[in-house]
């Protein structure tokens, strides 16, 4: 997860067609790398959001790139991969998974607010949809190793068979963690959530990593003892749950 709390814009023009008016465009630049190509160009009320538009014809709808899903946390923003089954199938007919984007991006929201100061077409923050649970687990199981990664809580829950170790919890409270944060999706998967995104360390619990019994023990960061429900996404970030 990339947090963007300190983003870069960057006015720039796209390349020339014949002799029509170059647009100016703004991008957005979260640590050293173009999340965004053009902020005013950008149709923000499309889903899932094209955050790369096309240099060629400046047209939303050709290049199809870091399409992510935008959803509100409390005072935040979470840019996200978009879930595939839920992408239009005609869309789904020309895009692979590398025209999604490769990693969250976390935005806090004055920064948000700044931004639609700067750029007064974007929406305000209070336009965005609430993570719903289903969301907060796709942006979870999204952290795990590749080597054992899926997209898919009932095949999480057979995967936690190839947990072999945990630390600092034991083995059998670790498991049994995760099976209930997997529960508490299932049970109301649109339910919206109300929590931030916080880092680790200070007053937070240490994050519980599992061990799978595949090639090189892959490491899971998956989540925070204590109250709530706190969903680990790599070792730096938990979702801290209002209760």
């Amino acid at each position: 997860m990339i947090f963007g709390d300190s983003p870069i814009l960057e006015p720039w023009f796209p390349p020339p067609q014949g002799d029509l008016p170059r647009p100016r465009w703004t991008q957005l630049l979260i640590n050293g790398g173009v999340v965004c190509n053009s902020l005013e160009g950008v149709d923000w009320a499309r889903q899932p959001v094209e955050l790369l538009l096309c240099e060629g014809c400046w047209m939303v709808g050709c290049n199809m790139g870091n399409l992510t899903r935008i959803v509100a946390l409390e005072e935040q923003l979470v840019w996200m991969r978009p879930d595939w089954e839920a992408i239009d199938p005609v869309v789904r007919d020309f895009i692979r998974p590398g025209h999604l984007l490769p990693e969250a991006v976390l935005l806090p929201r004055a920064v948000w607010d700044r931004l639609c100061r700067e750029i007064p077409s974007l929406p305000a923050f209070e336009a965005w949809p609430r993570a719903a649970r289903q969301e907060l687990a796709s942006l979870w199981l999204m952290e795990m190793p590749e080597a054992v990664r899926t997209a898919d809580l009932a095949e999480l829950q057979r995967r936690l068979r190839l947990v072999v170790a945990a630390d600092p919890a034991s083995l059998e409270e670790a498991v049994e963690a995760v099976r209930e944060l997997i529960r508490w999706v299932a049970e109301r998967l649109a339910s919206p959530v109300a929590g931030r995104i916080v880092r680790t360390g200070g007053e937070v619990e240490p994050v519980n990593i599992l061990y799978f019994d595949e090639p090189g023990f892959p490491e899971w960061p998956a989540y925070v003892a204590g109250p709530g429900h706190a969903f680990a996404f790599g070792r730096e970030w938990v979702f801290q749950e209002q209760v």
